[in-house]
């Protein structure tokens, strides 16, 4: 026995040393000594899914590893993954071959017996690509080496079969929502349906951790399987439910008798479900769910799904794991100490707090404390505590805390001694959060969660906000959420809270700011991590984007700085369980910003500090569209509105002609594409004169860019547009202004700038067009924008460089920002718009590598009294080292490049989580040698970049730093 475990650790070895990924600082096996997240996450996916190896990155497992025989075995390995739903890859190696496995795909029912062969048939739905013993291994499997991985290789080869929802995660809860659907068409009511699944799932959850076996059954009097009891019929199933209350005390079967359907049908659909097969279609797998290995907090997550039809009332969104633990890990490291008091005020599933409490129990284990059930169960009573108004979401986070305890207890441990503490009224309250309950007047360690989101204040937040004086805007609960947290707080308590991004960041409404400045200045921040750009992955079911904000209450010392990070849609990140920040996108934000006039929130999501010094140079030297308009007695405003609440006369333009938003373009516009007002009463007809040509029209939403035309004929148009009209003398005037709204500075500035573009969705609001700084603009350059303007017109070429041109030298924006403005667009934007397809994450070309050695060499001269060589010195493992020395320079460039791989350098601004996947990116001061060493991507790469960079090694040389970035 052990020579063979001795030969499967030395072919897993093998595998993983061709790989790249054995000695890697992210490579696992054995039994790991340290503590920390890593450690936690590696025993359990050891001791559930039976795998030798895995690599991590932080605390986030990409690739499991694990020696197979048969082809029973590769199946076995990759439904156990599956089930896991953390790791998207499994490679699998045998003595003849080894292959990478799919473990995002739903797991085979079953294989042939022999010897193991990846490029077997009844494999291929599972086997992404394979390789004899007599290939080269890094040669076949090139995107599943180490680099290939995590420069995302792998995800674009494969991204068809690695389908996220295709996830346990996905599944499980598809099926779980269609099988409410046919429950409550079986007559069961919403409440009775919540009841029955999540005793149902907690029932097979004790049957797959072999707490239930058939023996215990029958100790208990009843069927030998949950299963079994579902065939028999209803009495069998109220027996065994009646025993198990017995058995186990607790919240979860505290089941009324009218819960248990009387429908033989509607007990078949529960059966069906539990033995894995799919809801819609019938279709029976041979492999159900192992509810002993999905992790606890993702099958509490079953909230989001059996509260559908009151999600959108009660604004209650599933908060995906990565999100919990970013959070967590500022306020309850895993390797820290102590047993703080934990609150969620809006527990929903209870995910913050089941994981708050997974994290306090591996500490405690950690120090040597021996955990018995008494001891975790007065763990649990004593430092995790919950509010919410939904009973349903009360006991379903009772469920989750429940499969926490177990979790940390053997089998005979728990069918022994557990008798389930009561958490329903006791630790977990069913109030509002605002109203007198029964924990109101308590102060806690640690406040975490996910308030609800949405405009509406219950009664108690209204007395709330009247009492502190307090305003929100656009009546948003989640802020009020805010406020009351910090009032709970210990002096010394801190909170992580899930909050919309929108609102509490990016509103350029008066109230709006006006609310942002006094959170930042009464609250004490020290981290915003804006989640906009990843909305999508993480909240599918909801449209507002998120932020998470770390802190304390306030009225001790000084935040001392505030961080602020911003996660992509890199390629890697289309299949792994995790956040993904580049170096770039973790940046200290000057607290003065925070509550000055010129929001930063939005310029550092998509840019940086050079970026807001021209943002806010424009703001401050150049008057505003808004000023132009107002001293030329333009008229501005959206088109009209048909539905409301009034009933106004519209004659003025009935039967006037009308844009449609389709027929205009970039200075382009298509007046006969439209049709004309047929509504002679409307709910504000506006200003007949907005509708008189001459006039600038601009769309509010758009695809690419925002855009609009110059037109110069009546037409009336609806308020998915917006006007500025002028007497006809004025025609030129509106031109210009046309033009400049058309130009790159004006796409640049609304990207930067605008409260919903690159956060919530493609669209410019009024108020913001007219913030564009409006520079006057005579002479030449007035000619050479009316004829760009005429060319868009006509349909016309090349009126796009002309225009820009123009622009860039009336707003005397230099060569640097013009290549500030140009990367902003071109890659940031893609960034945005594209995912993980972006420009700025394919690898520059050696033109595009010269052009940034060219202009961080010039930059570095031009500030210094000595000439800079700079020049690429080494491009490898999906990095590239540029060397910058003024002398000769003999080192050795890989060597440094496996050091900073190896995680060998530190970087400027020191944030970190292990559930966040931080790209390196540094820079490694030798004398008057410097090496930047960064991704292989044009992001990192361009030319504003490389200005950017000449200013960091100044600053690296004159600190004597040895590392940063």
């Amino acid at each position: 026995m052990v020579n063979s475990l001795r030969v499967a650790l030395d072919l897993v070895d093998n595998a993983a040393e061709q790989l790249g990924y054995l000695d890697a600082p992210g490579f696992v096996s054995g039994h790991r000594g340290d503590r920390g997240a890593r450690d936690y996450v590696w025993r359990d996916l050891r001791e559930k899914c039976e795998v030798d190896a895995a690599y991590f990155r932080g605390a986030v497992p990409l690739v499991a590893f694990a020696s197979v025989e048969t082809n029973t075995d590769v199946v076995k390995a990759q439904r156990r993954l599956w089930n896991f739903g953390r790791v998207p890859l499994l490679i699998a190696t045998s003595s003849a071959q080894i292959g990478a496995v799919n473990c995002v795909t739903p797991p085979l029912e079953t294989a042939h017996v022999g010897a193991a062969d990846f490029s077997a048939g009844e494999l291929s739905d599972i086997v992404l690509k394979s390789v004899g013993r007599n290939q080269s291994v890094r040669s076949v499997l090139d995107e599943f080496t180490r680099y290939g991985l995590e420069a995302g290789r792998a995800t674009a080869a494969h991204r068809s079969r690695l389908d996220r929802r295709q996830r346990v995660d996905k599944r499980l809860l598809g099926n779980l929502r269609a099988l409410r659907r046919r429950l409550l068409n079986r007559g069961l009511s919403a409440g009775a349906i919540e009841r029955l699944l999540g005793c149902s799932i907690f029932i097979r959850y004790l049957e797959d951790r072999k707490i239930l076996s058939p023996d215990h059954l029958a100790l208990l009097g009843s069927a030998d399987s949950y299963s079994a009891a579902l065939q028999a019929g209803r009495p069998a199933v109220l027996e065994l439910f009646e025993a198990l209350a017995e058995q186990f005390n607790g919240d979860v079967f505290a089941l009324a008798a009218d819960d248990v359907p009387r429908s033989p049908e509607a007990l078949a659909d529960l059966e069906s479900y539990f033995s894995g097969a799919d809801v819609e279609s019938g279709q029976r797998a041979l492999w159900p769910y192992d509810f002993g290995i999905i992790p606890p907090e993702l099958i509490s997550s079953i909230y989001e799904h059996l509260l559908e039809t009151s999600q959108k009332e009660d604004a209650a969104y599933y908060t995906p794991r990565s999100v919990v633990d970013l959070v967590l890990d500022e306020l309850i490291p895993w390797d820290g100490t102590g047993e703080p008091t934990v609150l969620d005020p809006a527990c929903g599933s209870g995910i913050f707090l089941t994981e708050a409490f997974r994290r306090l129990a591996y500490r405690a284990a950690s120090s040597g404390q021996q955990l018995s059930f008494d001891s975790l169960s007065r763990l649990l009573t004593s430092t995790m505590f919950g509010v919410d108004k939904n009973p349903a979401a009360v006991r379903v986070a009772a469920f989750g805390l429940y499969l926490a305890l177990l979790e940390r207890l053997d089998a005979p441990t728990v069918w022994r001694t557990a008798r389930l503490p009561r958490l329903v009224s006791e630790n977990l309250v069913v109030s509002d959060f605002f109203e007198d309950h029964s924990i109101a007047d308590r102060r806690f360690d640690l406040i975490v969660g996910n308030p609800p989101w949405k405009s509406a204040l219950t009664p108690g937040a209204r007395r709330f906000l009247e009492r502190r004086e307090l305003r929100v805007p656009d009546k948003q609960l989640a802020q009020v959420f805010l406020w009351r947290a910090a009032e709970m707080l210990r002096d010394d308590g801190e909170f992580g809270l899930v909050l919309p991004a929108k609102s509490l960041l990016h509103n350029r409404a008066p109230a709006a700011v006006t609310a942002r400045q006094r959170v930042f200045a009464e609250l004490e921040v020290d981290t915003v991590v804006d989640l906009s750009p990843v909305r999508r992955e993480l909240f599918g079911s909801s449209k507002n984007p998120a932020c998470v904000m770390l802190g304390r209450s306030g009225g001790g010392e000084p935040a001392r700085r505030l961080v602020h990070v911003s996660p992509r849609r890199m390629p890697l990140s289309t299949a792994i369980d995790g956040l993904i920040v580049s170096q770039q996108n973790i940046r200290e934000l000057p607290l003065g910003l925070t509550t000055s006039s010129t929001s930063p929130w939005k310029t550092y999501l998509w840019g940086g500090p050079r970026d807001l010094e021209l943002v806010r140079h424009l703001q401050e030297e150049v008057p505003s569209l808004g000023d132009l308009a107002k001293a030329k007695d333009w008229l501005t405003g959206e088109g009209y509105q048909v539905g409301g609440g009034d009933k106004n006369d519209a004659s003025a333009i009935f039967g006037w002609r009308r844009l449609v938003p389709d027929a205009v373009g970039a200075l382009t516009v298509d007046a006969e594409r439209g049709d004309v007002v047929e509504e002679e009463v409307m709910h504000r007809p506006r200003d007949r004169r907005l509708y008189e040509a001459p006039y600038i029209v601009m769309r509010k939403g758009f695809g690419a860019f925002p855009m609009g035309a110059y037109v110069d004929v009546d037409a009336a148009f609806k308020d998915d547009l917006f006007g500025i009209s002028g007497p006809p003398e004025d025609a030129d005037d509106l031109r210009i202004v046309a033009g400049l709204l058309n130009s790159s500075l004006a796409r640049y500035w609304f990207f930067m700038t605008s409260s919903s573009w690159g956060v919530e969705r493609e669209q410019i609001h009024p108020n913001e067009y007219l913030a564009f700084p409006m520079q006057v603009i005579e002479g030449h350059l007035r000619r050479q924008i009316l004829e760009a303007v005429s060319t868009a017109a006509r349909g016309g070429t090349g009126w796009q460089a002309s225009l820009d041109d123009a622009v860039f030298t009336a707003y005397d924006i230099r060569p640097a920002e013009i290549s500030l403005i140009r990367d902003a667009l071109d890659l940031h934007l893609d960034e945005h718009r594209r995912g993980p397809d972006s420009e700025a994450y394919q690898a520059p070309t050696v033109r595009q590598l010269a052009q940034y050695t060219t202009i961080l060499g010039s930059v570095l001269s031009a500030g210094q009294s000595i000439e800079w060589s700079v020049e690429v010195a080494e491009r490898w493992a999906g990095f590239v080292v540029v060397a910058c020395h003024a002398d000769a320079d003999d080192s050795d460039d890989r060597m440094i490049l496996e050091q900073i791989l190896q995680g060998g350098s530190r970087v400027a601004v020191e944030w970190e989580s292990p559930a966040v996947i931080i790209e390196p990116s540094v820079i490694v001061l030798d004398g008057m040698s410097v090496k930047l060493i960064k991704p292989d991507q044009r992001r990192y790469w361009s030319s504003s970049i490389a200005r950017e960079d000449a200013r960091e090694v100044t600053s690296a040389i004159l600190r004597g730093d040895a590392g940063v970035r």
